[in-house]
C-alpha cells in the first residue's frame, strides 16, 4: 500500500518539498532568538554569507576593491565555510541604520553599506544585502507539497481508434 502511494515523480517531489518547507520553518523559528550565518571565502577581500535573522533570510556579499591589487601576489588558499551563531539583539542583522536600502518592503530588501577595516591597510569594505522574509517561502512550499502529495493522479484514458 505505501509503496504504491509513492509511485511516480509527483508524490516523491511532494515529500522532498515538504522536508524543505519543514527545514525552512525551523530556520524561521530559530531566527527569532538566534542570528545564524554561514560564511564562504570567495578570494582575497571577498566573502559571501548566508544569514538568517529577524525572521528573514539574507545573502550578504562583502568585498574590498583595495585588496584586489595584491590578489595575484598572495597564495590562493580558500578557507572552509565558517558557521557563526549569535543571539538576536534589538537592532538585529538586517535592521542596521547604516545600511543604505535601495529597496525595502515588508521584509524584502536590497541594500548596501560601506565600512572601514584597519587590519592590514585602511580599506573600504562594501557590503551588499539581499533579504527575503521566511514567510514568503515556507507557506508556498507547504502548499506546493500538499498539492503534490494529496492530489490524485489522473487516470489515463485510452482513446478508441
Amino acid at each position: 500500500m505505501v509503496l504504491t502511494f509513492f509511485r511516480g515523480w509527483r508524490r516523491k517531489a511532494g515529500v522532498i518539498t515538504l522536508v524543505m518547507a519543514c527545514g525552512l520553518m525551523g530556520i524561521w523559528l530559530r531566527s527569532l532568538v538566534c542570528c545564524d550565518s554561514l560564511r564562504f571565502d570567495c578570494g582575497v577581500g571577498r566573502t559571501a554569507s548566508l544569514t538568517s535573522a529577524n525572521q528573514s533570510l539574507g545573502l550578504v556579499m562583502q568585498f574590498s576593491e583595495d585588496l584586489n591589487w595584491i590578489e595575484g601576489s598572495l597564495p590562493t588558499t580558500r578557507s572552509l565555510p565558517a558557521w557563526e551563531s549569535t543571539p538576536v539583539t534589538e537592532r538585529g542583522a538586517f535592521k542596521d541604520e547604516a545600511i543604505d536600502w535601495d529597496y525595502r518592503w515588508r521584509g524584502f530588501g536590497r541594500g548596501r553599506k560601506l565600512s572601514f577595516s584597519g587590519l592590514v591597510f585602511w580599506t573600504d569594505i562594501q557590503h551588499h544585502y539581499w533579504v527575503l522574509p521566511c514567510w514568503s517561502v515556507a507557506p508556498p512550499l507547504t502548499l506546493l507539497s500538499a498539492y503534490l502529495i494529496l492530489w490524485k493522479p489522473r487516470k489515463r484514458v485510452d482513446k478508441p481508434d
